[in-house]
């Protein structure tokens, strides 16, 4: 049996997008502005492609971009490590 979806898509790769917020930071004089991640969204605009940002939302209390091109690679080995992290208090996947 194949190892690829019915697209041909390898089954151990997820294409996500990542969203992420840009907010500015008053009354610090280290820092102006802060970065975070508010969620990644499995299948959409993602792939294998040049990494892409797209301004989604502006305003005074900063921005909010969609981030394609990313591919999330499942290793089989690590099968366990992925079941703790999803039954876990808080799941969590790292983008780099």
């Amino acid at each position: 049996m194949s190892n690829s979806d019915l697209h041909g898509v390898p089954m151990n790769e997820i294409p996500l997008s990542v969203i992420t917020a840009r907010e500015p930071v008053q009354d610090n004089p280290w820092i102006s502005e802060r970065w975070r991640v508010l969620g990644v969204v499995a299948g959409a605009n993602g792939g294998a492609g040049p990494i892409e940002r797209l301004l989604l939302r502006s305003g005074p209390e900063g921005e909010q971009y969609l981030w394609t091109g990313f591919v999330l690679r499942l290793r089989p080995v690590e099968v366990e490590s992925y079941y703790y992290n999803l039954i876990g208090d808080n799941p969590s996947v790292y983008i780099y």
